[in-house]
């Protein structure tokens, strides 16, 4: 079964489950999965670094990063310097080389992923973390190093392919999850065409899409015009190639966003971003 699919934990329960990979979906099914479940096995084939949701002192991680303070740090302080720093905080929490986690990427070059139960559940032996699968039997899964697991529910977790089935591809054609839209909102060749809420951003969406529908709308009154077309596709390149710099080569690596950049772009176009010395 795929992950979509999964909406409690009935009829797994003394079940040997097996998940072939390691994004948030997965885990949240694994640490579901691992209250009634006989087994659970999580397969990766590069690792990831596992974030918590709670900071010390128990606030939300949310309230401390999505911050201008923060995205100026970002920006002022040497990458390899920001990496170590965050890679040896989710350190404290789990040592991602003791349990088969550790990825050849650095930190910040994936989307985050987020967890708080992860680190106990494997501790306590409840969730398993495996190598890539390369083969089944009857009742078994046998991965690269040769390891053998009980399996008697396989859930693949390996994400989604989205698009637009229902709309001529000359309207927007999507390949290799690469999307053809200004600010991943407007198709530069249809400018009452509008698409929202299409992109992964490092923060809420909710917000994003507010402020995008704000636009299409202004955009859609003609209150705001859009730029000439050339304008727009040379924007649409430029934000692929900081991400294809940023990221490991992934294709859920293609609409990635950071909130408050984001959010300020948007903002600035509808001449509603906030005037931070006006609001002090």
């Amino acid at each position: 079964m795929h992950a979509y699919d999964f909406r409690d934990t009935k009829g797994f329960e003394g079940k040997n489950v097996f998940l072939l990979g390691i994004g948030n979906s997965a885990l949240d099914i694994a640490v579901d999965l691992a209250k009634v479940a006989k087994s659970v096995t999580v397969s990766t084939r590069r690792g990831t670094w596992v974030f918590n949701k709670v900071a010390a002192g128990g606030m939300p991680y949310d309230t401390l990063y999505m911050t201008r303070l923060y995205d100026w740090l970002m920006d002022a302080v040497p990458w390899t310097i920001a990496n170590d720093f965050m890679e040896n905080l989710v350190q404290q929490r789990m040592d991602h080389d003791l349990y088969g986690l550790r990825p050849n990427h650095r930190f910040f070059q994936q989307h985050p992923t987020v967890n708080d139960s992860l680190c106990n559940l494997i501790c306590t032996g409840y969730i398993t973390i495996a190598d890539d699968v390369d083969t089944f039997t009857a009742d078994k899964v046998i991965v690269k190093n040769g390891k053998s697991y009980d399996c008697d529910v396989f859930i693949t977790c390996t994400g989604y392919t989205f698009g637009f089935p229902y709309l001529d591809k000359k309207l927007i054609n999507i390949e290799h999850h690469e999307v053809p839209l200004y600010k991943f909102v407007f198709p530069p060749d249809y400018n009452n065409l509008a698409v929202i809420g299409m992109i992964q951003p490092i923060g809420s969406i909710v917000p994003i899409s507010e402020i995008q529908a704000r636009w299409v709308v202004q955009v859609f009154l003609g209150k705001i015009s859009l730029p000439p077309k050339q304008t727009m596709l040379d924007d649409i390149a430029r934000k692929r190639a900081l991400m294809k710099r940023r990221y490991f080569q992934s294709e859920k690596h293609t609409i990635q966003v950071d909130y408050v950049k984001y959010m300020d772009e948007i903002a600035t176009i509808l001449g509603c971003k906030p005037d931070i010395w006006k609001v002090s």
